[in-house]
């Protein structure tokens, strides 16, 4: 059982961005992709459902994409953005089943888990 939590913990802290060892340029790299993509589809649900938030997750986005934006090395544009697109994709999928899931269960996991991913990104950022 111990080793269990163990694995457990190793692996939820690795796929958490906020938990994610950012020594490394490449990982700091990583972490603002995925967080681009995860903002950047937060706020294209908050468009379609006519969230009155939107304003607010714009802004937030765009210092992500700014700091990413000031970080890509020369010749790696398109690995980044297909790390935003896997994480925006991914995001979408969760708000999806927050919202849609006719199971209540999952439902509410998926939006526990959506809101955690954006809360670990706009960590990031000063207020």
């Amino acid at each position: 059982m111990c080793s269990m939590r163990i694995l457990l913990f190793v692996f939820l802290t690795a796929a958490n961005p906020c938990f994610a060892d950012l020594s490394s340029p490449e990982a700091q790299l990583r972490t603002f992709a995925n967080c681009a993509g995860r903002l950047t589809a937060q706020l294209e649900f908050e468009w379609l459902m006519l969230d009155g938030n939107s304003a607010a997750t714009q802004e937030q986005r765009q210092q992500i994409v700014d700091i990413l934006n000031s970080m890509i090395p020369d010749g790696r544009g398109r690995e980044v953005l297909a790390w935003r697109t896997d994480a925006r994709a991914a995001q979408r999928g969760l708000l999806e089943r927050a919202q849609f899931a006719s199971d209540n269960t999952d439902a509410a996991w998926a939006k526990k888990a959506a809101a955690r991913y954006l809360a670990s990104c706009t960590a990031f950022l000063l207020s």
